[in-house]
């Protein structure tokens, strides 16, 4: 008696294949991605800037002390926003391309910041100066949340558009 083998020949399935390719491909520059990250980020940025109180820094968050909030409206002629003083920082944070603005877009690599040196005593607080973060990445932040949608619809398109024309 003969058995029968029951075989599935590829070749119909060449599509697959090929899909899984484009797709690697397709994720393999994740530059329009990065970019609408960059987009985001300096969009939070502009509304971290124009905070009045510690707001989106919670329970650590404290007002300018009396001291450096008087020598602040001499300076500059009102204590707030917070984290404006000579606006150097803000600019590097709030536009590409400023002096002191950081931003790296390579096909599976995204950097960005400034890179003003006082920028890391906002992150990081100092004896004087509470934390202050000019961003806010981290689990569970608004930020992590958007980023994370937009991946989703990226990888969505991604796939979509690899398989699109093979089915």
């Amino acid at each position: 008696m003969v058995e029968r083998l029951f075989v599935i020949d590829t070749d119909p399935f060449d599509f697959l294949s090929a899909g899984l390719d484009e797709l690697s491909e397709n994720l393999s520059d994740m530059r329009p991605l990065f970019e609408g990250f960059a987009s985001d980020f300096y969009k939070d940025e502009k509304q971290i800037f124009k905070m009045k109180t510690a707001g989106r820094w919670g329970k650590e968050g404290k007002d300018l002390s009396p001291k450096y909030k008087a020598r602040k409206i001499k300076k500059k002629g009102k204590a707030y926003p917070i984290l404006l003083l000579d606006g150097d920082l803000a600019k590097s944070l709030l536009r590409r391309n400023a002096p002191g603005s950081f931003l790296k877009i390579d096909r599976d690599d995204f950097q960005i910041g400034t890179t003003i040196d006082h920028g890391v005593y906002h992150m990081v607080g100092t004896k004087k100066m509470p934390r202050r973060p000019l961003w806010f990445i981290g689990d569970n932040t608004p930020l992590q949340k958007r980023w994370l949608r937009t991946l989703r619809v990226y990888i969505d398109k991604s796939i979509d558009g690899a398989f699109r024309t093979r089915l």
